[in-house]
């Protein structure tokens, strides 16, 4: 009787239910729901689903997935369509994805954009927001040359490998003479380092016109690896040869080394040792400058194979004017020869010039008094001006008597 009246039940229970939905209707045990005609339960979600459709946990045709429910972002679309996988094809919005597949699309399934740190289609790189040593802001791989300078890279400039007054191209280095790379941009000519050598100057210092030039005489830079000992400019000075001297250009001028240094005061320069027409380089005494000039008689200079005004080669030089062992340049044929009493040339030392004893002068005899004006008590006994004694000395013997006169510089018997 019990077990008449639950069945009873139970059918009274399932007709009220049908008869609210007017259909035929399945209880859902788990969850507690009844599903519609045609309809059941999901199998992991209080939900009512088509039979066979997506939900009821088995992969139908034309499903990819079914896990059960019909929730999108659980690895399994709503509809079962998508696994929800980047690279599916199918933009699953729910998962974070904006697109999937295609240009512009990155391997996230994000738009593609340089600097989400991920290396996009297209892309070589991806540092995110900021330069790496390996990886440029655009997304390129860091090399120099490219066009972009990256500074985390070492690089200090980049041009595109073109060289600029400020950039070495090949190198991505500042510019600098001396680094060991000729810019031409930079109007270097040659670059072999800091240094000088035979060919090339280095680096001498910022803004010298010579830095990083051919070595070459003239350029004001003393090169001395070139075989320069000075450089003061094409055209030389008193102290550095020019140009014009050719092998010895760019050489420290000096009388003897065979180059007439106008700029030197050398008036002509046939090496060390005198000639005819110029002086060596031992031509100086101190009183003048006269090493490499034309030889002068009065030059303060003894020049031995010089023949002043056609007489005899210099014998001594004491100046232009006449000193007491030494003719002047007035003298004539006589000029710079040894000053002698009765050489013909009155020497302006000399009172008289006679080659023997006159009246009124001591002839080359009278040693110390030899061309002076000849008078009683000079010590010399001038016979040819009446004089036979210069003391009573001279008078011993003198049948005139043993004195001698001081006015007349005779013997006699009353001094």
């Amino acid at each position: 009787m019990k077990a008449t009246m639950r069945l009873l039940g139970l059918i009274i229970l399932a007709c009220t239910t049908s008869c609210l939905f007017g259909t035929t209707t399945t209880l859902c045990d788990d969850y507690g729901i009844r599903c519609e005609s045609g309809q059941t339960c999901a199998a992991k979600q209080p939900v009512c689903v088509d039979i066979g459709k997506c939900g009821d946990g088995h992969i139908d045709v034309g499903e990819v997935c079914d896990d059960g429910n019909i929730i999108d972002g659980d690895h399994c679309s709503a509809d079962c369509m998508s696994d929800e996988t980047c690279g599916n094809g199918i933009v699953d919005t729910v998962g974070g994805e904006q697109c999937d597949g295609g240009d512009g699309c990155s391997s996230d399934c994000r738009f593609q954009r340089c600097g989400n740190l991920l290396v996009d289609v297209g892309e070589e790189c991806d540092s995110g927001a900021q330069d790496s040593a390996t990886c440029n802001l655009t997304c390129t791989t860091s090399r120099c040359g490219d066009g972009y300078w990256n500074k985390v890279a070492g690089e200090d400039c980049d041009t595109s490998l073109l060289d600029t007054a400020e950039c070495n191209g090949a190198r991505c280095t500042l510019s600098m003479c001396g680094d060991h790379y000729p810019n031409l941009a930079a109007g270097e000519a040659c670059d072999f380092g800091p240094d000088d050598n035979s060919v090339c100057n280095g680096n001498n210092g910022d803004g010298v016109a010579s830095n990083c030039q051919k070595a070459a005489c003239g350029d004001g830079h003393t090169n001395v690896a070139a075989g320069e000992q000075c450089d003061v400019g094409p055209n030389g000075d008193g102290a550095c040869n020019g140009l014009a001297a050719g092998a010895l250009q760019c050489h420290t001028s000096k009388c003897g080394d065979n180059y007439k240094n106008t700029a030197a005061g050398e008036q002509c320069d046939h090496g060390g040792a005198d000639d005819a027409t110029c002086n060596g380089s031992k031509g100086a005494d101190g009183k003048t400058t006269n090493a490499c000039h034309v030889p002068e008689c009065g030059d303060f200079y003894v020049n031995t194979s010089f023949t002043p005004m056609g007489g005899n080669a210099e014998q001594c030089d004491n100046g232009p004017d006449d000193t007491r062992d030494c003719n002047g340049k007035g003298s004539a044929a006589h000029a710079c020869q040894h000053n002698t009493c009765g050489d013909g040339y009155r020497n302006a030392t000399e009172f008289c010039e006679t080659d023997h004893d006159t009246a009124g002068c001591n002839g080359p005899e009278a040693g110390a008094r030899a061309c002076q004006e000849s008078r009683c008590g000079d010590g010399y006994i001038n016979r040819a001006d009446n004089e036979n004694c210069e003391s009573n000395s001279d008078c011993t013997g003198s049948s005139a008597g043993t004195n001698c006169d001081p006015d007349s510089c005779r013997c006699g018997t009353g001094a």
